[in-house]
């Protein structure tokens, strides 16, 4: 608790056994008039010593530090006497006199009177300050919108399609491997490898079709150019494109017989056992027929029968203990099988991709493209 307080309710209880005489008219203090000293009261409790100083804050200081008198709370109960009210701090009437109370005036609303220092009021007529903040703010906010609708407009303006001289080169590299041998060779080439696994064969035609999306992209972006001597080179180019490469839909279903018929080269070599079931057999032809070309499920059907039918004969010649009327009919069921086989169909000949690009018309416009852009790309691009 404050030590104001503490000590406030020591003297209260201090002088709540005395007796406090009655205020008469030269006791009490007159407001407007100077104030006389008041007599002390009679009690036999010893009175609170004057302020050695005039000052009230040092009275204040000097009652704060005085000791507390200690008494007995419930002594006039037991007197049967009133208890007698607290003195009043006659110091400070003493040393101060109470303000009149004056009314409350409204503050007039415009320039602030100010003191000029010779004496004379003048009129503060500065604009106050927050009229002065919001403007500032509104003139940042009104330069912050400019700028922001400035780099909008600029990158709707800016052309997304044009082409740069990086684009440029990265088609010629695209084009080269095409130019040189296949479009995909990882793909075709690989179509008949047992060695290469499913995940890695899918690997390389994922690429594949990364790498003619990209084409297709570079393609449209140099249409951009007008350079006449650009135009020169890139139109021919184009035309052979078209010709010999492999895009967009037509490039995802050559790709689908590919995928098929890999799996069917990794299937069909691990399942040529006597003892093979023909659900297995209906597995490894199901890629190849449901394809979604002719050609290929075509060839997926012969073989699925041709397949089961050398099972049926394995079972008979072993239910016949290998007699020679069974042993003859399990191998023309196996020549059979083998003839279906060789007559499988070439993928180069039913698709795009695997075919060897023999034309030199596709190869000469790529190297005149690309020697080209090396030569004069300062001034195309």
């Amino acid at each position: 608790m404050d030590p104001l307080y503490v000590n406030y309710d020591k003297r209260k209880n201090a002088t709540s056994n005395s007796a406090v005489p009655t205020p008469t008219a030269s006791t009490m203090p007159v407001f407007g008039a100077p104030a006389t000293p008041a007599a002390p009261a009679p009690t036999t409790a010893a009175p609170i010593a004057p302020a050695p100083s005039t000052s009230p804050a040092d009275t204040l200081v000097a009652e704060l530090n005085a000791p507390a008198v200690e008494q007995n709370p419930f002594a006039s109960f037991q007197n049967n006497t009133p208890a007698a009210e607290p003195q009043p701090m006659q110091q400070f009437a003493q040393s101060e006199q109470p303000l009149p109370a004056q009314p409350l005036q409204a503050q007039p609303v415009g320039p602030t009177p100010i003191s000029s220092g010779t004496g004379d009021i003048v009129l503060d007529m500065s604009q106050p300050k927050g009229r002065i903040n919001k403007k500032l703010l509104a003139i940042i906010a009104g330069v912050v919108l400019v700028a922001i609708v400035a780099v909008v407009a600029v990158f709707f303006l800016i052309p997304k399609d044009r082409a740069t001289k990086e684009d440029a080169e990265e088609l010629y590299s695209l084009l080269g491997w095409v130019s040189l041998t296949e479009q995909c060779p990882n793909v075709s080439l690989a179509a008949n490898d047992i060695n290469v696994s499913s995940e890695e064969y899918q690997s390389r035609i994922n690429i594949c079709k990364d790498n003619a999306t990209r084409i297709s992209t570079l393609l449209k972006k140099m249409e951009s150019i007008s350079n006449s001597g650009f135009r020169d080179v890139f139109v021919p180019m184009k035309s052979a494109i078209n010709e010999n490469v492999v895009l967009g839909s037509d490039l995802e279903k050559d790709l689908t017989v590919y995928s098929a018929w890999h799996a069917w080269v990794l299937g069909s070599s691990k399942n040529m056992d006597a003892y093979q079931s023909k659900t297995d057999v209906d597995s490894v032809a199901y890629p190849l027929i449901n394809s979604g070309n002719e050609t290929l499920a075509k060839f997926g059907n012969d073989w699925m029968n041709a397949r089961k039918a050398v099972i049926d004969a394995e079972l008979d010649a072993e239910a016949y203990e290998w007699n020679s009327e069974k042993t003859e009919a399990l191998s023309n069921a196996q020549t059979k099988l083998d003839e279906v086989v060789d007559d499988a169909p070439d993928l180069g000949e039913i698709t795009g991709i695997g075919k060897i690009v023999s034309d030199s018309s596709l190869k000469n416009v790529v190297f005149k493209y690309g020697s080209y852009i090396r030569s004069n790309h300062e001034k195309v691009f």
